[in-house]
């Protein structure tokens, strides 16, 4: 593939310069120029054989049509055959290929600063050989719960709602420390235990009521319907499980 796909021609240029040409020599110019234009340098060996090979002619075509062309047009440096006017064009677009890449990269890092959101962007201080476990998160966790809730969970007398509860603890997470609400949700366990679930708040329900919040940790009546504080057997039933 060539370096560069586009080919400047300059027709007025080239037919200033080859109106001269016959047909046949004008085919073999234009081969030849293109043949340059794809090779590394734009250059080509000063090499019959290689030439012909390229251009699919008979060593007689080369000899009559492509070598006058090459004697009228072009220079033999060395081992090589170039053109200067094409290698102008081959040098301009190389220089201009260069600066759009060098105005391409400067927009980039210009409208894409370096910072942690920037998946491809990496701390200066951390390369890819830094163990992971030095680049780890230091965010404080809870047991196995990066927010607490999986073990305020697993100590929930009455493991209810689990959504309604979720939702509830991360509300109540931002006015008191996890490690608080666990330790008094351990406490409600404990002060509840053995009693009917009937008369154990929800956990959802203990978290939007802020019972973490209670001296004892017990349940108080207002978990209860209200008309349970005016039926006598209600209220005996709280008095014997020890909730009042």
């Amino acid at each position: 593939m060539a370096q560069f796909p586009a080919l400047p021609l300059w027709t007025d240029a080239y037919i200033a310069d080859c109106s001269h040409l016959t047909f046949a020599a004008h085919g073999a110019y234009l081969s030849l120029l293109l043949l340059m234009w794809r090779t590394p340098d734009c250059r080509v060996p000063n090499d019959d054989e290689w030439i012909a090979r390229k251009l699919r002619c008979t060593a007689r075509a080369m000899q009559q049509q492509v070598r006058p062309v090459i004697a009228e047009f072009c220079e033999i440096q060395g081992k090589w055959i170039v053109q200067k006017r094409l290698q102008r064009e081959w040098d301009w677009c190389k220089n201009k290929r260069q600066k759009n890449t060098n105005s391409a990269n400067s927009r980039w890092n210009k409208d894409n600063p370096p910072c942690e959101r920037n998946a491809n962007a990496m701390p200066p201080s951390l390369t890819l050989s830094t163990p992971f476990k030095e680049v780890r998160s230091k965010k404080v966790t809870i047991g196995h719960s990066p927010d607490g809730f999986v073990d305020f969970w697993k100590v929930c007398p009455r493991k209810v709602a689990k959504g309604a509860a979720e939702k509830a603890w991360r509300k109540a997470a931002k006015e008191a420390a996890p490690e608080r609400l666990i330790a008094a949700m351990k406490a409600y366990a404990s002060a509840t235990a053995g009693k009917d679930p009937d008369f154990i708040a929800h956990p959802a329900t203990w978290l939007n009521q802020r019972r973490w919040e209670d001296e004892t940790g017990k349940p108080s009546l207002a978990v209860m319907p209200k008309d349970y504080s005016q039926d006598a057997e209600h209220l005996e039933n709280l008095k014997r499980f020890g909730v009042i």
